[in-house]
């Protein structure tokens, strides 16, 4: 199946905002979308008086785009979200816990879940920099359909071959915004480069975090030695799972934000470290691409998460 964002609106793409939107959903655990779009203005204005959200619905957009990007799931017969513990949960621990504001993941995960239509958006923005972008994503999704129109008819509800125009701008000016925007990740034609050259590389999963430390920092990271490795896994699980579990994703993540950009960690190298060290065990998660971890000794009582 493609990688793109289908539904994304032009308000999403403000990072701050999009951490409000995320503590919203984690804080209300009942199946109550509403209460969780209700919290959101409420978190928002508390943090920003001087520039307050009076609409409920402006939550929406943030908590889908946390959906897109994979920070957030939907679940339960009224489709509440839920915070994902892959990358939702190390997430606003960078944020809280350590105070930082993890770029370096957020562009990795958008660079994964909207990698096909990004391609051919960036080939353009790149080449065509006067030209409008309303213009060129029209045409990078004339491409991106008929590339991909296999996959794409059997998708429900319908991918349309054509947007209409108030659909492209939203999605034009999302992109724009997260990618390009000082309340985004803020780059700069070169650091779209960089991007651009990443998306095209074969073994981008495993090693995303290069990419995008590379794209923002414009410094290529070394390897983070495999002993790093194991104590920040070891961390990780000790914040993020006092009584459970952890997500090997999430571990991956942690380990990558509080080492860049010096050092990074590829997946391949982090999944087997965690699985072969004697110092933590596995078990399956209901996520195929993920693993939970535990550390030896403190099982006892545990709840899979």
């Amino acid at each position: 199946m493609p990688a793109f964002m289908r539904f994304i609106k032009s308000e999403a793409g403000h990072i701050e905002k999009l951490y409000y939107a995320v503590k919203a959903a984690s804080m209300i655990s009942s199946n109550d979308p509403t209460s969780q779009r209700e919290l959101f203005p409420q978190l928002w204005n508390k943090a920003h008086p001087e520039a307050k959200i009076d609409s409920v619905r402006s939550a929406e957009s943030h908590l889908s785009f946390a959906r897109e990007l994979g920070l957030l799931t939907q679940r339960g017969q009224n489709r509440s979200w839920q915070l994902a513990n892959a990358f939702g949960r190390p997430f606003l621990i960078l944020y809280e816990r350590y105070h930082m504001v993890p770029k370096n993941l957020l562009l990795a995960l958008f660079m994964l879940n909207d990698r096909d239509i990004l391609i051919p958006y960036l080939s353009r923005v790149l080449h065509r920099r006067l030209e409008s972008h309303a213009l060129l994503f029209q045409e990078a999704w004339r491409e991106f359909y008929n590339r991909n129109k296999v996959s794409l008819v059997k998708i429900e509800p319908i991918v349309p071959a054509e947007l209409q125009p108030r659909t492209c701008r939203h999605h034009v000016e999302a992109r724009d915004k997260f990618l390009m925007r000082s309340s985004g990740i803020g780059l700069n034609v070169d650091n779209l480069a960089t991007v651009f050259k990443w998306l095209q590389t074969t073994n981008l999963e495993d090693e995303i975090f290069l990419a995008a430390s590379e794209a923002i920092s414009g410094n290529r990271p070394a390897e983070l030695a495999p002993h790093k490795i194991v104590e920040r896994v070891s961390e990780y699980h000790r914040i993020a799972s006092v009584m459970s579990f952890a997500s090997t994703k999430g571990a991956w993540a942690f380990v990558n934000e509080l080492s860049l950009p010096s050092f990074y960690a590829k997946w391949s190298t982090t999944l087997r470290i965690i699985q072969t060290s004697q110092q933590f065990m596995t078990q399956p998660s209901y996520d195929p691409r993920d693993q939970l971890y535990a550390i030896r000794g403190r099982t006892a009582g545990m709840q899979y998460i």
